[in-house]
């Protein structure tokens, strides 16, 4: 965190989670994309012709790009339900996606609390950031106490039911 800023208890409580969710056994790594979402693919009709934004490729078990893109769908989903719109409930479901995944694959995703609640880690950690950058720059307030920066995580409240278990 940014010297003198407090600490988020709620991020902190995430690696304490994690690290009670830790797979006991790791797959073998493979190229993640990142950012995979529907957002960074450009369609051809309903046929995919290009994935974008690779800045976070890394080597990680599979499962971490597939928490990415159910994290974050049902990210963009809780936002539009709280701004009174339906959004797409039954699209991108976190159990239709695995069983899916599953059959075409071959590898039936495993550790999927884990991996989903540490897409929402990743995504917290970058969105308080961004809240510290705006508060440096004087474009936003300072958070003054730990209340204060866990309220600039924009999806607080889900990912503190991810932390309790009660989100999914």
């Amino acid at each position: 965190m940014v010297s003198g800023l407090p600490r988020s208890p709620l991020i902190e409580r995430a690696f304490d989670r994690l690290e009670e969710l830790w797979p006991e056994t790791a797959d073998v790594p493979v190229l993640n994309w990142g950012d995979a979402r529907i957002g960074n693919i450009v369609y051809d009709g309903f046929t995919p012709a290009a994935v974008l934004d690779w800045k976070m490729a890394a080597l990680a078990p599979r499962e971490v790009d597939l928490g990415w893109l159910l994290y974050l769908h049902r990210f963009f989903q809780d936002l539009t339900v709280s701004s009174g719109q339906s959004g797409l409930p039954d699209f991108l479901r976190r159990d239709r996606v695995e069983d899916a995944y599953a059959r075409l694959t071959g590898h039936t995703p495993r550790a999927m609390d884990f991996h989903t609640l540490y897409a929402a880690l990743r995504h917290a950690i970058v969105m308080l950031r961004v809240a510290c950058r705006q508060a440096h720059f004087g474009e936003a307030a300072a958070p003054r106490t730990p209340r204060d920066a866990d309220m600039l995580i924009l999806h607080h409240d889900s990912l503190a039911a991810m932390v309790q278990g009660s989100y999914w």
